[in-house]
């Protein structure tokens, strides 16, 4: 991998931070990759590309090394060409040993659109939550895009009540409990 140059993971970023593609797939990311989804490329600009291989200290005659579905990796490439990218190459043992992968901590709490629905529709999720769960979204004051459009199922928080002064802090845990029974 090394010898690569720098990986970049064109998955989208859920599988990078450690959910698995599958059920019982691999999870995570190969050591020391950076992220750069393909589904992104439709929503960055070319100063906003330039941005992140700035970011990530990427030098464009240096080599690098991508992974994902082949779509991905060709729609990653073709933009990192036209960035100016010259030692593209493809890291086709990517993922093969799960033991290797990283996963972002807690990655768990920062679920993705898919998982959620598939929880909502009684399929098997990984991290499935324990006992009952709620979809809640929280916004300060009225719930005026919330009526608008939110997740199907979806409850309503408005921030101020489960903050308190004069530090606004969250509430106790008996205080919210209470508020969501």
């Amino acid at each position: 991998q090394q010898q690569n140059g720098k990986a970049i993971d064109t998955r989208p970023s859920a599988f990078y931070n450690g959910w698995p593609q599958t059920l019982n797939g691999p999870s995570g990311h190969e050591p020391a990759a950076l992220n750069l989804s393909a589904s992104w490329l439709d929503k960055m600009s070319t100063e906003q590309l330039y941005e992140w291989i700035k970011q990530h200290n990427l030098k464009t005659d240096a080599p690098v090394a991508l992974y994902g579905n082949d779509k991905d990796v060709d729609a990653v490439k073709t933009r990192l060409q036209k960035a100016g990218f010259t030692h593209i190459s493809i890291l086709s043992d990517a993922l093969s040993e799960p033991s290797r992968l990283q996963k972002l901590p807690h990655f768990e709490q920062l679920v993705y659109p898919q998982w959620l629905h598939d929880l909502q529709q009684g399929k098997e999720v990984t991290a499935k939550p324990a006992g009952d769960w709620k979809v809640i979204e929280a916004a300060w004051g009225a719930p005026k895009l919330y009526l608008i459009s939110h997740i199907p199922g979806a409850d309503y928080i408005d921030t101020n009540e489960v903050e308190s002064e004069p530090l606004w802090n969250k509430v106790s845990d008996e205080q919210l409990k209470a508020m969501l029974a």
